[in-house]
């Protein structure tokens, strides 16, 4: 592809994004207080016990969806058979999922060393049923592009279990408060999806020849996404006990929540407004790099920024106890951006029909992780873990990069030039951040208060003096840039008429 002298994003995507961040922001905002809440009531083994259960349901979960929500969203053409056809493979999943937990239950407890996790992963099981009967018509909130309703329908979602965990976790005090919690979120979705939407499916098996026909890519990428998401996970509850288990899955978590919790929205919406743009290959060629510049400039200084300010950042939202996630978070917080770019991508090669090269990059990067993670693990410690993860995950980011521009209308280089500029302020930033003195004052929100103003300060001086020096391109520098002239201006004209 030429260099573009690109347009913006199309409004579409930015609506769309905007809508799919507030939702992501406000569900995460809604977890980040319940998590504030339950490190207080819980302890690290409660977090562990869930953190190994996890793994196992998560991944039948996971094989349970298939994608049949992205079969719909793609297929312009779905009628009332292909719906009902999604909504049985769900069902049916949904069922073998639970007995596939139900019955490996004691195996994970055995490889865990945890006796207690038979029980609890057979209670999840329950979750992996009531979830497949939630209603397939609520895919039409985001194929009709209306994320509102997605908005308030994940939302509500999510309060509804936030009031439950929360409620069970001051009177039990144990990690039952989380089991009986993600358990009742599902219900919550079930209860809603038929609330908020009109459709009601039924058992139906036309159609999901078709349905499979594009699904089985989703299923084989999902299944290495989870994998790359959780091997070290998995590796590490077999090497350490419970409570260690439960600290390395909370620094997982919190370093890469502002992260992912921006970006992944993008490529939420950014599905159905690529499904409509996939045979304008001019189109769909600028949307992929605007979207790419629009995600690096988000992720890069949140996660570096998050890796410097660890230190102080940890003891004031999780608490003292779990002061020794610092060192895990500093590495798992850069992370978050490596798989941001990756995970931009994969919308954008499943729905233009690369599902293969997808699967490709994903299953690169897991057996990467297979073989090292397990070396490190053993020769070293829970930090050098997170530490392999986060520097595997940036390696393969120019594979992702040289494999898109295979199939897709961008030049590799192209794609280079959206992330240097971003990429290299981040670093001048974490930097800036690192070289500061440990403790400038005594108070530790004042300090983490400062540190944050600094890092977006250099953060936004670099930038901006890349872009200049760069030629002022089109991007997101640009229109960030003249927003603020617009807004600027609109103030000056306000004070001038009063």
């Amino acid at each position: 592809m030429k260099k573009s002298s690109a347009s913006s994003p199309s409004p579409h995507i930015l609506r769309g994004s905007a809508w799919m961040i507030a939702m992501r922001w406000s569900t995460r905002a809604v977890g980040l207080v319940s998590t504030l809440i339950l490190v207080r009531l819980l302890t690290p083994q409660d977090f562990g016990i869930i953190a190994m259960a996890m793994i196992l349901v998560g991944l039948l979960e996971l094989l349970a969806q298939m994608g049949v929500d992205l079969a719909l969203i793609r297929n312009a053409k779905a009628e009332r058979r292909d719906y009902d056809a999604a909504w049985t493979v769900q069902v049916l999943l949904g069922f073998g999922a639970a007995a596939i937990l139900a019955l490996v239950a004691p195996l994970a407890s055995e490889y865990f060393d945890e006796p207690r996790l038979t029980l609890a992963i057979r209670l999840l099981a329950l979750r992996a049923l009531v979830a497949g009967f939630e209603n397939i018509g609520t895919v039409n909130f985001r194929k009709e592009l209306d994320f509102g309703k997605e908005f308030r329908f994940n939302v509500y979602k999510k309060l509804i279990t936030f009031v439950i965990t929360i409620t069970l976790a001051a009177i039990l005090r144990d990690y039952w408060a989380l089991l009986i919690g993600l358990l009742m979120s599902s219900v919550a979705g079930v209860f809603l999806s038929y609330a908020m939407h009109s459709y009601r499916p039924r058992i139906s098996f036309s159609g999901i020849g078709d349905i499979w026909s594009f699904s089985r890519w989703i299923l084989v990428w999902r299944v290495a996404e989870f994998a790359t998401e959780k091997l070290d996970q998995f590796i590490v509850g077999g090497l350490v006990g419970t409570s260690k288990m439960g600290g390395y899955y909370m620094a997982a978590e919190v370093s890469t929540m502002p992260t992912i919790g921006i970006v992944n929205p993008i490529g939420r919406s950014l599905y159905p407004n690529l499904a409509k743009m996939m045979h304008d290959r001019e189109e769909l060629g600028q949307a992929t790099l605007n979207v790419l510049a629009l995600a690096v400039l988000i992720s890069m200084p949140i996660g570096f920024g998050f890796s410097a300010v660890a230190e102080h950042a940890v003891p004031i939202l999780l608490g003292a106890q779990w002061i020794e996630i610092v060192p895990l978070m500093e590495w798992l917080a850069i992370f978050g951006p490596a798989l941001c770019i990756t995970a931009v991508f994969t919308q954008i090669l499943l729905v233009t029909d690369h599902g293969k090269v997808q699967v490709a990059c994903a299953w690169s990067h897991v057996l990467a992780l297979a073989v090292a993670l397990p070396i490190v693990g053993r020769l070293g410690g829970l930090e050098d873990v997170a530490a392999a993860r986060t520097l595997i995950a940036w390696a393969v980011v120019p594979l992702v990069l040289w494999l898109a521009s295979r199939v897709l209308p961008v030049s590799f280089r192209d794609l280079l030039l959206v992330l240097w500029r971003p990429t290299l302020a981040a670093f001048a930033m974490f930097l800036v951040l690192e070289a500061l003195p440990v403790h400038l004052t005594e108070i530790q929100a004042v300090q983490l208060v400062f540190e944050i103003a600094l890092g977006a300060l250099v953060f936004t001086a670099c930038a901006v003096l890349l872009w200049h020096l760069s030629g002022q391109p089109h991007g997101p520098e640009r229109d960030l840039i003249l927003g603020l002239r617009r807004a600027a201006a609109g103030l000056r004209v306000r004070g001038t008429a009063r």
